[in-house]
């Protein structure tokens, strides 16, 4: 697995999770 490919999608994921914690914040 090429390293961009691999940081692309951990950016992916990390820019989901962090747009997903603020309304559990929230609550």
């Amino acid at each position: 697995m090429p390293l961009a490919l691999s940081s692309f999608l951990f950016h992916l994921i990390s820019l989901e999770t962090m747009t997903m914690q603020p309304p559990l914040e929230l609550v």
